[in-house]
């Protein structure tokens, strides 16, 4: 097993919170915390620099990182599209293996050209914050995640379907956001 790993993440994490000015208390910013820990507890060693790693591992989207640094290479990433931009098909064939959270954004990746070998991973839950609860029968929750109600994922419309009335008298909404700063 490869034991220094090069965890090139920290280069996006770096460019959110000075360029958008997001903390790392976003879903996306505790996945990048939990692969930190992770592979810690796994017994990598993470290093700041390719030329100290055997292995380069990559989370995130292309647009901020196109090609590896070094190979072997692997990259974890998801897309929330069946489409992949050709951008995105070309950095990924640049990678040895991506690692995506779903069947169905493999198959996705898959679809758009992505030829690389390609493993299904599921994202690590935290049930110490996230506890399974049991849900009265024929209730229906829906839960919408946007890091503000009128970003890309646009949340608010799926408040505004919700206060139309079109839903069942039984559905619930949960809308987690990031508060404004």
């Amino acid at each position: 097993m490869n034991k220094r790993l090069y965890y090139s993440v920290f280069d996006v994490v770096n460019w959110i919170t000075h360029n958008r000015k997001i903390k790392q208390d976003t879903g996306w910013g505790r996945l990048v915390i939990t692969m930190h820990d992770l592979l810690k507890s796994a017994g990598y060693e993470l290093v700041n620099s390719p030329h100290e790693a055997d292995l380069e591992f990559y989370v995130g989207q292309p647009p901020f990182c196109l090609r590896p640094q070094m190979h072997p290479s692997i990259t974890l990433s998801m897309f929330e599209t069946d489409r992949l931009p050709k951008i995105w098909t070309e950095s990924f064939n640049r990678w040895d293996v991506i690692i995506n959270p779903s069947n169905w954004g493999r198959d996705c990746f898959r679809q758009s050209g992505v030829t690389k070998p390609i493993y299904v991973l599921p994202l690590p839950i935290d049930f110490d914050k996230f506890r399974y609860c049991e849900h009265a029968a024929g209730s229906w929750t829906f839960i919408a995640q946007a890091v503000q109600l009128l970003d890309r994922k646009r949340a608010d419309l799926v408040v505004e379907i919700f206060k139309s009335g079109k839903m069942p008298s039984d559905a619930r909404l949960i809308v987690k956001t990031t508060p404004a700063r």
